[in-house]
């Protein structure tokens, strides 16, 4: 199944519902008559609206289009979004839709991916969504702290949830140093400039499952679930949090990346700790202008890439 913000008639309907109660006559003109409202309606309560007497008394916690980019000016992140029930990868369908501002979300993905083209695990439960963005990165002045910015944003909205994560460099979401969210950035900084940026965040997964899954995996140290902390939070409501956390994030980047680094620093785990990237092994001082984290070594070496294993 895919919704996108072109299925004009289920978000009518459903906003003509939420304001409700909806007389049959409203319902058929918005649908286009009579047998098409009956399919319409059937189609709403497929995916999980509960509607009475013209009226949606409930909507189900699925990242509906409608309900992801209600009330975003055009051309923000989120103003347009793509639901689809399973994708291959979200980074796929965003990058191959290359609307500015569009979010692509999935409830679960069969080939997701993470940093370095790594696999994602993708089950049911999770937030796993996409955005694309050019007028960002173009006006970007420092392009290369898009992944950090865009690591914050998540960090702001499970902030808002009432939970207080932390931020491991490159670009992981962590809880009681266990991996909650991951970003992913593909960039092409050319003359027309974007990004896709993919974040995978485990909202309410079987956290203890996927430890079992990937307790061999190189680098892992545990997965955290959202729920675990705010067992009130929704996928739409998520969903919504992490569009305004972009927007939000990647505007400060026109400014300069003075806010995004001093804001990753106060939220990193991995700043002032022992650690070992590759061959180097010393204390992370601080993320420097392109991204990199500079480790004293007995002499001050950037690392761009890779993994960092904490010692301390």
């Amino acid at each position: 199944m895919i919704i996108g913000a072109e299925d004009r008639v289920p978000a009518d309907l459903a906003a003509a519902l939420s304001r409700g109660p909806a007389s049959p006559k409203e319902i058929e003109r918005i649908c286009g008559g009579p047998r098409a409202a009956l399919l319409e309606l059937g189609r709403l309560k497929s995916l999980g609206y509960v509607i009475e007497g013209g009226r949606a008394i409930s909507s189900p916690d699925l990242p509906l289009p409608w309900l992801v980019s209600a009330g975003r000016p055009a051309g923000s992140v989120g103003w347009t979004a793509v639901y689809m029930d399973v994708a291959a990868s979200t980074q796929d369908e965003a990058s191959r839709m290359g609307v500015d501002g569009a979010v692509v979300i999935a409830s679960r993905q069969t080939r997701g991916r993470g940093r370095s083209g790594r696999a994602w695990e993708s089950p049911e439960g999770g937030l796993w969504m996409s955005a694309f963005v050019a007028s960002h990165a173009a006006r970007a002045r420092e392009p290369s702290l898009i992944p950090a910015a865009a690591s914050l944003a998540v960090r702001d909205a499970a902030e808002k949830l009432g939970v207080e994560a932390k931020l491991r460099w490159p670009n992981d979401v962590e809880l009681d140093g266990k991996k909650l969210a991951g970003v992913s950035v593909e960039a092409s900084l050319g003359p027309e400039p974007s990004a896709t940026i993919g974040i995978g965040l485990n909202l309410d997964v079987d956290a203890r499952s996927l430890e079992a899954r990937l307790s061999g995996t190189p680098g892992f140290r545990g997965a955290a679930s959202l729920a675990d902390r705010a067992p009130s939070a929704t996928v739409v409501g998520a969903a919504r949090l992490v569009c305004d956390g972009l927007e939000r994030r990647l505007s400060s980047l026109a400014r300069g990346g003075a806010e995004t680094i001093s804001d990753w620093t106060a939220a990193s785990s991995t700043i002032g700790e022992r650690v070992r990237a590759g061959s180097v092994e010393g204390t992370a001082v601080r993320m420097d202008v392109d991204g990199s984290l500079v480790i004293d070594a007995g002499g001050e070496v950037s690392v761009s890439a890779g993994d960092v294993e904490r010692l301390s």
